[in-house]
């Protein structure tokens, strides 16, 4: 059983169940599509589904062994230097996720306990200690396959990744760099719910199912995911610090709004500071290998071109 906002009725055209932890060009696809075609996804959980009970600690998983994703799909036509374009049709959740405290996670992480938590999800509302609050399904990994080497889902990078931005959700658009032939799309780590910084490193983490239009658009070129909701256009960028990743995000926004206007970097710069917003993805404690996640948006009026 699964809470989905999907009209009852529509069918999915294709189903990828293979589930991999990593991002390489050396996995055999799991499917093919062509450019339109609509394509779901049931991943697992980002504990690979392993915890079954509180007593169980998310340490017990292995980092190596988390945020499986389902994949790769092949999209026919998707060349080195092309865009995907994935649209965000609908996310069905399991009734029941799961969060959890770990060592080295989060700002707090040294003055906490570790604990496991179930949180159960019904008529759009997830339930925790007694409060409840409105589920915001969203997809925390997705992303292309790097041209060589291996990265793990668990991180994030310019092929997008685990991202953990939570506008990635239905009726969004994600536009993916493409390294590889057939671009290797991965979706998995879904969340019912997150706040901006996944503060104590975990959401409500969920198995479920992704249903996605996938789209390619010929050469055009993204130095790093650029994602379109109703209302803002969203660059995502990651890098060591909460600094470094911001000035990633900001540089790749200014080079969209020098393609659609005839300001000079310090006009685009002036702008970013009184229409721009710096949210931050996730971040984890400095001990931690993992890159800090943001995101920069702009009012979509700005008409960003690909």
């Amino acid at each position: 059983m699964y809470f989905s906002s999907m009209i009852e009725g529509d069918g999915y055209m294709k189903l990828i169940e293979q589930s991999t932890l990593t991002f390489s060009p050396d996995h055999k696809p799991a499917g093919t599509c062509k450019p339109g075609e609509i394509v779901a996804f049931h991943s697992m959980d980002a504990f690979s589904n392993v915890l079954v009970s509180e007593k169980q600690m998310g340490s017990e998983i292995p980092l190596e062994e988390s945020n499986p994703t389902a994949g790769p799909l092949y999209v026919e036509g998707a060349m080195p230097g092309d865009v995907l374009a994935v649209k965000i049709l609908d996310i069905a959740l399991e009734p029941q996720g799961v969060i959890v405290t770990c060592p080295d996670f989060g700002p707090l992480c040294d003055e906490i306990e570790e604990r496991t938590a179930f949180v159960k999800a019904d008529r759009g509302n997830a339930y925790f200690k007694g409060v409840s609050f409105p589920l915001n399904p969203m997809v925390g990994t997705i992303g292309t396959t790097p041209a060589d080497g291996e990265i793990p889902c668990f991180c994030t990078g310019k092929h997008g990744g685990n991202m953990d931005c939570k506008q990635v959700k239905p009726g969004s658009t994600i536009y993916l760099p493409v390294f590889t032939e057939g671009a290797l799309l991965q979706i998995g780590d879904l969340h019912a719910a997150m706040g901006d910084g996944e503060i104590c490193g975990a959401a409500v983490e969920s198995a479920g199912t992704t249903t996605v239009k996938v789209d390619v658009i010929k050469n055009t070129h993204l130095e790093w995911p650029l994602l379109e909701t109703d209302e803002k256009w969203y660059v995502n960028a990651c890098g060591n610090n909460y600094y470094e990743a911001l000035t990633e995000a900001c540089r790749e926004m200014r080079r969209h709004l020098q393609r659609v206007t005839d300001w000079d970097k310090t006009d685009i710069f002036m702008y970013l500071s009184m229409q721009g917003d710096a949210e931050i993805n996730a971040s984890y404690c400095s001990s931690s290998d993992i890159p800090t996640a943001v995101r920069v948006g702009i009012p979509k009026a700005m008409n960003i071109r690909l």
